[in-house]
């Protein structure tokens, strides 16, 4: 049984995925090129449900969600957040970010709580995609929490040690 079955919010990206973002973001780019006084012009003469609920979306779309913010815990009200897909690439789930270049990262960090990482989709370094099993890797210790583990154990073996370097820590 595939992990994003559980909650449709959360599905793993893929190759598909990035091409449906590509769509998109052209889409976005052909309709930004359309004036803004013509897409009004046009809003006005029309005075069927259908043109008012397409502007109504597009309002709905440029705004950001701020509990889907990067860096924030992730909300309750999207479900509950399958296990396996901590650390994985996902598509974003924000309907603003959904026209952009990126996914998100889920992280459980010390307090048992998950955190919201956003990325960047396209290549790196000109080389990696998303896919690439060494910027997967980055993507992991980037997100993970074991890292910070282990720069915490000497702190935690010497609390003298704290007291000596708790003002540059600070």
């Amino acid at each position: 049984m595939e992990p994003s079955s559980h909650n449709p919010n959360f599905k793993p990206l893929s190759p598909e995925s990035l091409t449906c973002i590509e769509q998109r973001r052209v889409e976005k780019e052909q309709q930004g090129k359309c004036s803004k006084t013509a897409l009004n012009a046009m809003v006005v003469a029309t005075t069927s449900t259908t043109a008012n609920e397409a502007v109504q979306e597009e309002e709905l779309l440029a705004v950001k969600d701020p509990d889907l913010q990067d860096g924030r815990v992730l909300p309750p009200s999207l479900g509950p957040f399958p296990e396996k897909l901590t650390g994985q690439p996902l598509e974003d789930f924000d309907p603003y970010y959904q026209r952009e270049m990126t996914f998100c990262v889920v992280s459980k960090h010390f307090s048992g709580r998950r955190h919201i990482h956003r990325m960047s989709a396209s290549r790196s370094l000109y080389i990696f995609s998303p896919f690439n099993k060494l910027r997967r890797i980055a993507i992991y210790i980037a997100v993970h929490r074991y890292p910070l583990q282990k720069l915490h154990c000497p702190y935690k073996a010497h609390p003298t040690s704290l007291e000596m370097y708790g003002p540059l820590l600070v």
